[in-house]
């Protein structure tokens, strides 16, 4: 049961990405391959670096480095921190701590540190060709950052202790000589008691400076502890393997999948019949099943060939069963074959009841001749002119003009466009002009037709050249109303033209009619016959 082709652009749409996929698989697959081994490459040629990162919390050192009011963050210029942690003095005691293996410049060079947001801490990275020495200079940075900050602040606090024990020493001695003068001073006396009020000052401020030095002796000075070693913590490998090899696979197979859509879209052949209709417009009003079109047209393709018949005749435009209709070949199967075909649906369409005019132009005359072996037409003698008329087919309505030209390749002159003209007025005229016609021909008949029916073959049409006829066609004025769907090969006798010699005329029915091909039996009968009998006159 054939099932017509219509036009749903959503169908289509999807159906187009699907197929091009399906078809042009391959091209992404080698995109991802060529992305994987870019990728590889770029591995290969980029240096590789481990990073490796020890996180730090950093103390506060004060008298008060529990205040709860404010933040240890808030009690800490962490930027200024994180400028010591990266400085080159924490460089050379990381270095004299590593034994002299890595130079203070190497050590600031590859570390750094970061700030964590709203905390005192901070992150030390380390940057190294290995994995072991990057863990080790992050570590050893860290460390040393500790260490410097601690020695800085105990530094500090040494100072204040010091000014602290110089302020110390005159005031004892001032307090010396206030206890001398008291001694020597009578009771209740105005210098006793000039000495007691001077020496309970003296005394207070020398419990002051001592409690001063008490409390800044008793400061912490440990500047804070390793929260994460690196030696523990993970590394980050720069270029990342696994981000790069995604990245080229991803990336290949992207371009790939472009490159498929280019590739198709340059090269891209009609196969299915959704490729038809998306490209077209059009419904596909028959598709012949099977994989070779030869002289004469098989049952089975005849049969679809009446199915496109009824699709044809109940388009609107051709229910007059008058006119012009043009059956344009777009394939490169080779002009006889597509003639074959196009004569085939016309000895359909006068099955059906309806006079037909064939007009078979651009053939060779080796061409012409197989061509009229395969109908069941005669000599009509009574035609007068150069063209030379075969008159025949299912009840005596199917009518084949030749026309008289020098060449194939040379365009029908005025004469043949007039005699369309009148014919068209009593019966349907089928203009078959194969792809091989002159751009020239082919637009005469797309003008000279009101509706076209494209033949088209798998695998054997172009999409640029489908899209380019229906353009024509448009431009002719003419509307295509459909497509029949060809086999993807031809038989050699009809590819390549083969002329027949035979020494008498086929077989006439009684009544002077030519036998029908409706049936298996049939055709197969005429098959023979059509190999070995034609007019003997149509070799002129």
């Amino acid at each position: 049961m054939s099932v017509t082709h219509t036009h749903d652009p959503q169908a289509v749409a999807l159906s187009h990405y699907t197929d091009v996929l399906r078809r042009r698989w391959w091209v992404p697959a080698v995109g991802a391959l060529v992305g994987i081994a870019a990728a590889l490459g770029a591995l290969a040629i980029i240096p590789s670096t481990v990073t490796a990162t020890s996180t730090v919390r950093v103390n506060v050192i004060s008298n008060d480095p529990f205040n709860p009011s404010r933040t240890p963050s808030a009690l800490l210029d962490m930027n200024g921190e994180a400028q010591l942690a990266g400085s080159h003095l924490v460089a050379e005691q990381a270095a004299a701590a590593l034994g002299g293996d890595f130079t203070p410049a190497e050590i600031r060079e590859g570390s750094g540190a970061v700030v964590v947001p709203e905390t005192a801490v901070l992150r030390i990275s380390a940057t190294a060709a290995g994995e072991d020495r990057a863990r080790l200079i992050a570590d050893a940075v860290a460390e040393a950052y500790l260490e410097t900050r601690a020695e800085q602040a105990q530094a500090r606090i040494d100072r204040q202790v010091e000014q602290s024990r110089l302020r110390l020493e005159p005031l004892r001695g001032e307090l010396a000589v206030i206890n001398a003068t008291l001694a020597t001073a009578e009771p209740d006396s105005e210098e006793a008691v000039q000495a007691e009020t001077d020496r309970s000052l003296l005394v207070a401020e020398i419990n002051s400076v001592l409690d001063q030095q008490a409390t800044t002796e008793s400061i912490d000075t440990t500047g804070g502890a390793v929260l994460n070693p690196a030696a523990v913590a993970s590394v980050e490998h720069d270029p990342n393997r696994t981000l790069i090899l995604a990245t080229g696979t991803l990336g290949g197979l992207g371009a790939g999948l472009i490159a498929a859509f280019l590739v198709h879209a340059l090269g891209a052949r009609v196969r299915t019949p959704g490729d038809v209709v998306r490209h077209t417009g059009r419904p596909v009003l028959g598709a012949l099943p099977g994989r070779r079109l030869g002289l004469p047209i098989e049952t089975a393709d005849r049969e679809e060939l009446r199915v496109a018949r009824e699709r044809m005749l109940a388009d609107p435009a051709l229910r007059s069963r008058v006119g012009v209709a043009a059956v344009l070949g777009t394939s490169d199967i080779g002009a006889l074959a597509e003639a074959a075909a196009g004569a085939a649906l016309a000895e359909q369409v006068a099955e059906a009841g309806v006079d037909v005019l064939l007009v078979p132009l651009a053939l060779e005359e080796g061409q012409a001749q197989s061509l009229l072996a395969a109908l069941p037409v005669r000599h009509d003698e009574r035609w007068p002119g150069e063209s030379r008329r075969f008159t025949g087919g299912p009840g005596g309505r199917l009518t084949v003009l030749l026309p008289a030209i020098a060449s194939a390749a040379e365009p029908p002159g005025p004469a043949l466009y007039e005699q369309v003209g009148l014919e068209s007025h009593e019966r349907l005229v089928l203009l078959l002009v194969p792809s091989s016609a002159s751009p020239a021909t082919r637009l005469a008949a797309a003008r000279l037709a009101s509706t076209t029916v494209l033949l088209i073959s798998r695998r054997r049409t172009r999409v640029p050249d489908l899209r380019r006829t229906v353009q024509d066609v448009r431009e002719m004025g003419g509307q295509v109303i459909g497509t029949v769907l060809l086999p993807p090969g031809a038989d050699p006798a009809s590819a390549e033209g083969e002329q027949h010699h035979p020494d008498e005329e086929k077989p006439v029915a009684e009544g002077g009619q030519q036998p029908r091909n409706g049936t298996a039996k049939e055709t197969a009968g005429f098959s023979r016959r059509a190999r070995s009998h034609q007019p003997s006159d149509i070799r002129r």
